[in-house]
C-alpha cells in the first residue's frame, strides 16, 4: 500500500510537471510568437489601408477636382490640388 501512494504521488508529481512545463512553453515561445505575428498582420493592413486611402483620394481629385472629407456633422475638410504659379507669371503681374 506504501508502493501504491508513492507511486501515485510521483504520477501526480511527474502529471503537475508536465503541465507547468507546457505553461511555461505557451508563455515565454507560443503566445510571442502568436503576438508578433498579430502585430505583423496589424501593421501590414494599416499601411494597405492607407496607400488604398491616399490613392482614392488622389483619383477622386483628379476626377472630380476637390475630395470633400467630412470631419463632424458641421464640418468637413476640401481637398483640392495645388497649381503653383510660375515666376514669370507672378513678375509680370507686379
Amino acid at each position: 500500500m506504501v508502493k501504491d501512494k508513492k507511486d501515485l504521488t510521483i504520477r501526480i508529481l511527474a502529471f503537475l510537471t508536465i503541465i507547468l512545463a507546457l505553461g511555461l512553453l505557451y508563455f515565454l515561445i507560443i503566445n510571442p510568437a502568436i503576438t508578433k505575428n498579430q502585430t505583423q498582420k496589424y501593421n501590414q493592413a494599416f499601411n494597405d489601408g492607407q496607400i488604398v486611402l491616399l490613392n482614392s483620394m488622389i483619383s477622386q481629385i483628379q476626377q472630380k477636382g476637390f475630395v470633400n472629407i467630412p470631419l463632424n456633422e458641421n464640418q468637413s475638410l476640401v481637398l483640392v490640388p495645388y497649381v503653383p504659379q510660375s515666376q514669370g507669371a507672378s513678375q509680370s503681374n507686379q
